[in-house]
Formats: C-alpha cells, structure tokens, sequence
C-alpha cells in the first residue's frame, strides 16, 4: 500500500516467547503501561477489534504519522505463550521518512517486547501466579541436549 504522497509505510514486526499461559499474557498486555514505541505520543488510539486472549488491533494517530497494529497471542505450551506484533507506519512529512529510514521504532518495538517478557516474569511472580519458566533459558537447554 502507497501514500498519498507516493511513499511507502514503514513495517515493523516482532514476536517474544513469554513464559506464561495465554489468559496471564493477555491480562498483563491489557495491564502493562511500560511500552514506549506502541503507546508514547499517541493522541488517539482506537481499538478496532479485541478478541480476549487471541488478538488485538488498533489504529492511532500522533503529530508524526499514524499507524495500524495488531497484537495476537499464540499457545505453544500451558504455560508458554508467542505474542506477535505487527505495525504499519505511516509517516508524515519529508523529515519525518528520512528518520524513521533509520528504523528507530522498530528497535524500540524489539525492545519494548523484551521488557514486557521481563515484567511479565517478574510480575507474576509477585502476584502469586505460578512460577513461569524462562524460554530462552528452555531453548539454549535443548540446543544443548541436542
């Protein structure tokens, strides 16, 4: 899809494993308030659709761009679940294009998904939720058995 202006909006997308059941994922996600790069500057974000526990897309408008999206959760054990985010940017302004070239938000998306795996780890802990594994650590245990 092209811009009224020709040019072409930026994609970004990422995914984490969070080791935690779905239904704890989504509440924490509905919860959380530390995302920077989904949330911050946003002067109006719309919910288009929220399937409990399975997806979420929005739109959202800020003085830079607007922007599409859509969160969705995916059970890969009971206790482990794949979130997936997926963004469509759309600049505005000369300026603007040139520095989102650069990809800042889409490190910042990385990065924001790490530190929601991070929360999420520690807050269910803290709530009493039952203990959650570490999926990497998993994944390096069976690369390692392999």
């Amino acid at each position: 899809m092209r811009m009224p202006d020709g040019g072409r909006p930026a994609l970004f997308a990422e995914d984490v494993e969070v080791g935690a059941p779905v239904s704890v994922a989504y509440e924490q996600w509905m919860t959380y308030r530390g995302f920077t790069s989904l949330l911050k500057g946003m002067e109006e974000s719309d919910t288009i659709e929220d399937v409990p526990e399975r997806r979420i897309l929005w739109k959202s408008t800020d003085r830079k761009g607007s922007s599409t999206g859509a969160v969705t959760f995916h059970p890969l054990a009971d206790d482990l679940t794949k979130i997936l985010v997926v963004i469509e940017y759309f600049p505005r302004g000369p300026f603007t294009r040139l520095a989102n070239s650069i990809r800042p938000r889409g490190r910042r998306l990385h990065q924001d998904l790490v530190e929601f795996r991070r929360f999420i780890t520690l807050e269910s802990e803290a709530n009493g939720f039952p203990r959650t594994r570490n999926p990497r650590r998993r994944s390096k245990r069976r690369k390692a058995q392999a």
